[in-house]
């Protein structure tokens, strides 16, 4: 027992005695704790009291790691310490201050893992916030394949390291690698973790990074999780809507949003620079809706029925059907002499409840279709079937 860590304790008592009466019974738990040295206790006790409001403002809990954490930080679980580190460095008014307090810790977990790399995620987070760009790409390399075919490690290690992926890649602006780290975090994150404009404004950037993102074609995903649901009642409600025009293809609806949101539109400068991309996007999603609307038994598209379904040309067909095909969205084969393509496969999607009861209806096609097969077989070759 370190009698410099027992005198703090005792003079923080002292001062809260007539402040706050509950910060100063906090401060007497602990101090029994530590005398009698129960280590697992006092760390359950100090993750709950490093996360009182009243230490919101302040740089106490600095000097609370300084004073008291310091003496005995080797005898804490060490995720858990670098979870007091990550609440501690916030008090930091200086990124830099900051990012060098983390970083100092750095050396104390290199052993531990998961410890390691949440800390590790942190900083990548705290010097993005710096504009410190430069010095995250190797670490944030270097984590990725530290985490790659690694099993069992703690759902808040993959949640920080996923927010740092995302956060890189949306300073960085790459889009479809911001779309799939976000999403990555979402399944990790609990959503009422998160204040209301954190989710507003993720569940925005993702539709944004979703729209505008190189090979990303299915929108189910994001269309499907909860964290859209914030966008309901707000000025940005139209990216729902926006996101679901471009799940079903449906050309019409996006053209109709166009014209309605135009000025909200031209306030996002990366639709206004994609505008083209979008159009030939929402083409290639209607091409995969209508391949997948129709029977598996029959997929042979003639060119003037895409023509009709993704607004084209017909000289411009064939060239969006090797565009998909090259996407790898769909597979088949063109026939240029009969102004067909016969389509063998499209690209699985998150589906909504529409095109669930269009799969609905193929399925019982499909078993009726069957049905009939088997019974014709039935009654041409009885001795097989008998």
């Amino acid at each position: 027992m370190n009698p410099s860590v027992v005198s703090y304790l005792d003079s923080q008592v002292t001062h809260y005695t007539s402040l706050d009466s509950e910060i100063a019974k906090q401060y007497s738990d602990i101090i029994e704790l530590y005398k009698k040295k129960l280590w697992h206790q006092l760390t359950l006790k100090l993750e709950k009291f490093l996360h009182l409001p009243q230490f919101n403002q302040g740089r106490e809990l600095i000097t609370f790691y300084e004073k008291v954490i310091r003496d005995f930080e080797s005898k804490i679980n060490q995720l858990t310490f670098v979870h007091m580190i990550i609440r501690i460095a916030q008090q930091y008014t200086d990124l830099n201050e900051s990012i060098s307090f983390v970083e100092e810790i750095s050396p104390k977990v290199a052993g531990h893992k998961e410890a390691s790399i949440l800390l590790r995620s942190e900083i990548i987070s705290k010097k993005l916030k710096a504009n410190r760009l430069g010095e995250c790409k190797p670490l944030l390399e270097t984590l990725k394949t530290e985490l790659e075919g690694v099993t069992g490690i703690d759902t808040s290690v993959y949640e920080h390291f996923y927010l740092a992926s995302a956060e890189y890649y949306k300073a960085t602006i790459m889009p479809a690698e911001f779309y799939r780290s976000a999403l990555l975090y979402l399944a990790y994150v609990p959503l009422d973790s998160l204040s209301e404009a954190d989710r507003s404004s993720l569940a925005f950037d993702m539709g944004l990074a979703a729209l505008v993102g190189e090979n990303i074609y299915n929108f189910g995903e994001l269309i499907a999780h909860p964290v859209l649901t914030y966008l309901n009642n707000t000025d940005r409600q139209w990216m729902i809507q926006l996101l679901q025009a471009f799940n079903t293809g449906n050309i019409d609806l996006y053209e109709s949003l166009i014209q309605q949101f135009h000025t909200q539109l031209a306030e996002q400068p990366i639709l206004v620079s994609n505008n083209l991309q979008l159009k030939k996007k929402i083409a290639i999603t209607a091409l995969m809706e209508l391949v997948f609307k129709q029977s598996s038994i029959n997929r042979t598209i003639p060119f003037e029925t895409i023509s009709v379904a993704t607004k084209l040309s017909l000289n411009d067909v064939e060239y969006l059907v090797m565009k998909a095909l090259s996407l790898k969205v769909v597979k088949g084969t063109i026939d240029q002499v009969e102004q067909n393509v016969y389509f063998t496969w499209v690209q699985p999607r998150v589906l909504n409840l529409e095109q669930v009861a269009n799969m609905k209806t193929r399925l019982k096609d499909w078993s009726g279709t069957v049905h009939k097969t088997r019974t014709s077989m039935e009654d041409q070759t009885v001795e097989l079937f008998s």
